[in-house]
């Protein structure tokens, strides 16, 4: 979930550099800024949502019978970040905490959304006390303190301050030229809809910085359309610090005239320059830097892709572990299932560097291949217990092992050698120091770091005073009832094909 917003926000951050670049290209030319940044909003939220989860057809129209090609897209982006981890969340405390974040996203949006709803009720309410009247033509609404600006959605109206009632009529006409400007060009809707799709993502702080960005290029654009209509540029200057030299009272997410010094002096700025005579250079310049910087977003590989194909492809098969364990993988691409013998079926994913992950059970695994890339064998990291190693077999050993360990089950007889193998293990721990002598690798390092652990309770049971024979597991692992001078235990053991102890479990 945390790779997953880190990628998110490294997107945006790109997204948002390439509309910087694309403004000043635009900004060159004189050409409208607003719908960059308004793309920008809309790219940072699909771009990583569609790369992340689409998987599209297309048709191969090159051969004589039309077919399909299926792409996954986020296979085919090609930039990994180096500060992100691949693919999927599988450690419980990790999954508590992209539950929480879940959780803390949804009470942020939830709360954003609340804020925009009491926000436009309080606009509402304040309307009721507002006069309505003419000035240069046009219906407006006058407020004490307010304005000038545009409020409402579907029927937005200009509303204006008291103060601009007793304003020469040329301070009126370029105000409501403003604002009338807004209404034309829908900008009221825009911003709205700007708000509306950051509650989405309320966390990604630079989809934030992109809102701020657009409401200045609505209002520089805004400019622009004024005085195109033959407006004096003096007058237009004089009546932009006339109204920023008094506060407007809070409109929430309105277009308004008003704003910060510093931006009324950077608008004015941007009125006054001049075209230079190398724009048309800069522009192009710029605008393939931005459509650059656009494709490197594009490219940024998200967190559920896996490393290399390969790491997913030949996966199915059947995989023989430690003590008689037999793994069944089925599926394809990314939909793998594993049989497990206690748990049935669970799902396997992707998990970077080659390897997977069983979520349901917290169970990370690894992978060994060939020379040649196929899948030699599956390694089960499971939490708190030594690794399971299961080696590939083919179908035919896989049918082999089946019908073995179905036989044995049913008849419920014990393998030879098993019981001689256990009083030789008794022998074996009790020695010092402990041997391993006729012992598999696996099962010799889980017991030297046991040993202590395993001598102490077998001390507390004293001398063997017995060993039964009482079925067969499950697994094909011979049980035997064991009684010492002070109790008795249940013993599970098995041989591998050399005549090796692979499996070594004491119960109650």
């Amino acid at each position: 979930m945390i790779a997953w917003m880190i990628y998110v926000v490294a997107v945006t951050l790109l997204l948002s550099g390439a509309a910087l670049l694309a403004e000043q290209a635009v900004h060159q030319r004189r050409g409208p800024r607003r719908w960059i940044w308004a793309l920008a909003i809309v790219a940072s939220l699909l771009i990583p949502t569609v790369i992340s989860s689409v998987t599209i057809e297309l048709p191969n129209l090159f051969t004589p019978a039309v077919s399909q090609k299926i792409v996954v897209l986020r296979e085919s982006a090609s930039l990994r970040l180096p500060f992100i981890a691949p693919a999927a969340v599988h450690l419980a405390p990790q999954a508590d905490m992209a539950t929480t974040i879940k959780r803390a996203w949804l009470a942020a949006s939830a709360a954003i959304a609340l804020g925009l709803l009491v926000s436009g009720a309080v606009v509402v309410r304040r309307k009721r006390h507002w006069r309505g009247t003419q000035m240069s033509g046009t219906e407006v609404l006058v407020a004490p303190d307010t304005g000038p600006a545009v409020v409402g959605l579907l029927r937005p109206r200009i509303v204006v301050p008291a103060w601009l009632t007793c304003a020469d009529t040329t301070q009126q006409d370029l105000v409501i030229a403003h604002e009338q400007a807004h209404l034309d060009a829908f900008d009221p809707q825009l911003l709205s809809v700007a708000l509306c799709l950051l509650i989405l993502m309320p966390w990604n702080l630079p989809l934030w910085w992109q809102l701020h960005r657009l409401r200045r290029a609505i209002e520089v654009d805004c400019d622009a359309r004024v005085l195109r209509h033959k407006r004096n540029l003096a007058d237009y200057g004089a009546t932009l610090l006339a109204v920023g030299q008094r506060q407007s009272g809070y409109l929430g997410a309105a277009a308004a005239m008003s704003e910060s010094a510093s931006f009324l002096e950077q608008r004015i700025r941007i009125m006054l320059k001049q075209p230079a005579r190398w724009n048309r250079s800069a522009a192009a310049a710029l605008a393939c830097l931005s459509l650059a910087t656009a494709t490197i977003a594009a490219q940024i590989m998200p967190p559920n892709a896996p490393q290399a194909p390969a790491a997913i492809g030949s996966m199915a098969g059947s995989y023989l572990a430690t003590g008689n364990n037999l793994l069944v993988v089925t599926g394809a691409g990314e939909q793998l299932r594993i049989a497990l013998r206690e748990h049935g079926p669970v799902d396997m994913v992707p998990a970077g560097d080659g390897g997977f992950s069983i979520p349901s059970l917290k169970i990370d695994v690894s992978v060994t291949r060939d020379p040649r890339g196929r899948v030699g064998a599956l390694v089960l990291h499971i939490p708190g217990q030594p690794d399971l190693v299961a080696k590939r077999i083919d179908d035919a050993a896989a049918a082999r092992f089946k019908e073995t360990l179905e036989r044995k089950v049913a008849q419920q007889t014990a393998s030879p050698g098993t019981e001689a193998a256990l009083r030789r293990l008794f022998v074996q721990i009790n020695a010092t120091p402990i041997q391993f002598d006729g012992i598999g690798p696996e099962l010799a390092e889980a017991m030297r770091r046991q040993a202590s652990a395993m001598r102490a309770r077998l001390s507390r049971l004293g001398a063997v005073k017995s060993i039964e024979f009482i079925g067969v597991a499950g697994n094909g692992a011979d049980k035997y009832l064991v009684r010492y001078e002070h109790g008795s235990a249940q013993w599970v053991l098995s041989l591998d094909e050399q005549g090796l102890i692979n499996t070594a479990l004491v119960g109650p």
